[in-house]
């Protein structure tokens, strides 16, 4: 059993189908998703300097992935009031789960973890649009 959430082993295995990490991994599975993540884990990041780095990624793609990411909760836009306007995007603490090992990403205990991913965010917004 693991010490720091009561959860047993085999609850924290990515497979098992009660494993708190199996809504986490499902919301991360695409693959822009885990680019930005990785690029984001430096720190926060203008969409120019996001998109140079994330090769291959159009304009329009970075946009609707980075307001999903937004909307779940992995990372926030900061806004600034500047002339010309400047816009960062950054990590939040849940977004910096993501760079631990998957066994972690469930982030405790399971009634805990669900409040995690509040429901219609955008993992089931993307799949009926």
């Amino acid at each position: 059993m693991s010490a720091d959430s009561g959860l047993s082993d085999t609850q924290w295995n990515v497979l098992s189908e009660s494993c708190p990490s199996r809504t986490s991994l499902a919301r991360i599975a695409n693959k822009w998703t885990a680019m930005i993540v990785i690029v984001l884990t430096d720190g926060p990041q203008r969409f120019g300097a996001i998109q140079q780095t994330v090769q291959g990624i159009s304009g329009k793609v970075l946009t609707d992935t980075l307001r999903a990411l937004e909307r779940d909760g992995i990372l926030t836009r900061h806004s600034y009031p500047e002339n010309p306007p400047r816009v960062e995007y950054e990590l939040t603490a849940l977004g910096r789960t993501l760079t631990e090992p998957p066994p972690r990403w469930g982030g405790g205990p399971r009634s805990t973890s669900t409040r995690s991913w509040p429901p219609g965010t955008a993992a089931t917004s993307r799949t009926t649009r």
